[in-house]
């Protein structure tokens, strides 16, 4: 696995040279501006943002504050710290990573293959039918999609629960810009949420969503303060770690406690499958979306003195 996403990364090289900064864009048809949702996910954004620069710039930090490094050992304690080094700047860097989504655009026009677009509705996807054959096509970018890319905001998927990175049908590098799709539901959740910054999801509510979603919403149901903190914000950041052409995050398991757990995994340099690990997916943290995003999130606080550190089980030490 890690082989292949390199692979990407090496062709990626070639193609690009010294790439450009980047730009992202809310989009105006499905998040409109009476309704709320593009000044909500427009904050949101920018949050992510900081949060993925707070990140960066404590990870190339020499020598590391001992609480961000301490919040690196945590989900990331499989013993290969050179992993975390070499891929945590492909993660959040200024070259490939998610700062060099540096400017906001306001039309589709100024964004490009390396560009992303968040959508709050899939109102822009229609079911059309070919030699018999229906499937799903997206309006906005003008191309065929696989089904799972809209279904993953249905409540029928058990592969994303609020938010998904759509990939259109086509060779990778021939995608107009990365598109972002948030969950209606999910939306309209935390629109009605006093307090994004603390949100703490009820049991009703994954009671609600979770009886199709079952085992991916259980990693979630007895969440830590670290899960439930700017979650919007976070669901964003874990989202943009795999709108990535050089190195895509894999989605493995969820969660403070779940990534605990997966911390000790050795990932493989040529994706042997490893024994003992339950799916049999060859990727330790270091691939992990939400091992990232979660860091992030902490290297955030930090840097913003909201906390000091964060406990093993993760709560928060703060200030």
């Amino acid at each position: 696995m890690v082989k292949y996403i390199l692979y990407l990364g090496a062709i990626h090289a070639l193609l690009c040279g010294f790439c450009s900064a980047a730009s992202w864009m809310v989009d105006p048809e499905s998040c409109s501006v009476s309704s709320g949702k593009y000044a909500f996910v427009e904050t949101s954004m920018k949050a992510a943002l900081q949060m993925a620069t707070a990140a960066n710039n404590a990870l190339i930090r020499n020598p590391r504050d001992p609480a961000v490094q301490e919040a690196l050992d945590f989900p990331f304690n499989n013993g290969d710290q050179t992993l975390v080094d070499e891929f945590g700047p492909q993660v959040f860097g200024p070259r490939d990573g998610i700062t060099r989504l540096s400017s906001q655009a306001t039309s589709s026009e100024a964004l490009n293959k390396d560009r992303v677009k968040i959508y709050c509705d899939q109102s822009r996807l229609e079911r059309r039918v070919s030699d018999g054959k229906s499937y799903w096509f997206d309006k906005d970018i003008q191309q065929q999609l696989r089904d799972e890319d809209y279904s993953r905001c249905s409540f029928s998927a058990t592969f994303m629960f609020v938010a998904t990175a759509v990939y259109p049908k086509r060779p990778l590098l021939e995608q107009p810009y990365m598109q972002i799709q948030i969950c209606p539901f999910f939306l309209a959740y935390a629109l009605t949420t006093p307090n994004k910054w603390t949100v703490l999801l009820t049991a009703d509510y994954w009671k609600k969503i979770g009886v199709a979603l079952v085992e991916n919403l259980a990693v979630l149901i007895k969440h830590t303060p670290i899960d439930a903190y700017s979650l919007f914000d976070k669901v964003l950041l874990h989202e943009l770690t795999h709108a990535n052409r050089k190195f895509s995050t894999l989605d493995v398991t969820y969660g403070w406690k779940k990534c605990r757990d997966l911390s000790t995994v050795q990932t493989m340099a040529y994706g042997e499958p490893k024994s003992g690990f339950p799916s049999g997916d060859p990727a330790g943290p270091e691939l992990n979306a939400d091992s990232w995003a979660l860091y992030g999130s902490i290297a955030w606080q930090i840097s913003s003195n909201k906390i000091t550190g964060i406990r093993a089980d993760g709560s928060l030490i703060l200030v």
